[in-house]
């Protein structure tokens, strides 16, 4: 476990936490949020590089629905350009698009969805007792 997350944060890359994205989109503290728009613009064009983990996208998602009232159709629609960044790296950045695809396009929530995106990717049976997950295309097994 130890060397994947040696792995994955190999490059001195610096973590973004979620309540920057949060200033960003929300603009809801302009002076944070202006700040916020120029290290999305740098990562944009690859003129800084910086990781988000997987982690951070669920709480960022979580926050803007329950707490901003968003549609998750328009989570999907403002989180899928950014994690495309150049400068933005994630751990699974092909799954967290197709997750963030599935939320925004069904009843299902992010956690469900990528947990299932995952599931599917290396081939293994999800342990769960949400039926959410049989609608997804994983497997589904309860203990």
């Amino acid at each position: 476990m130890l060397r994947r997350w040696q792995r994955i944060l190999q490059k001195d890359l610096n973590l973004i936490d979620a309540n920057i994205f949060l200033r960003y989109l929300t603009w809801d503290v302009p002076p944070m949020a202006e700040r916020c728009k120029g290290l999305f613009k740098r990562l944009e064009f690859g003129q800084e590089e910086a990781r988000v983990l997987d982690i951070t996208i669920a709480e960022v998602v979580w926050t803007l629905q329950k707490f901003f009232s968003l549609e998750k159709k328009r989570i999907g629609e403002i989180l899928k350009p950014i994690i495309n960044f150049k400068g933005l790296k994630t751990e699974n950045k092909e799954a967290l698009i197709n997750a963030l695809t599935v939320y925004a396009d069904s009843d299902v929530d992010f956690p469900d969805a990528y947990l299932s995106e995952i599931s599917k990717r290396v081939k293994t049976k999800v342990y769960s007792y949400d039926r959410d997950i049989d609608s997804l295309g994983a497997e589904r097994i309860e203990p």
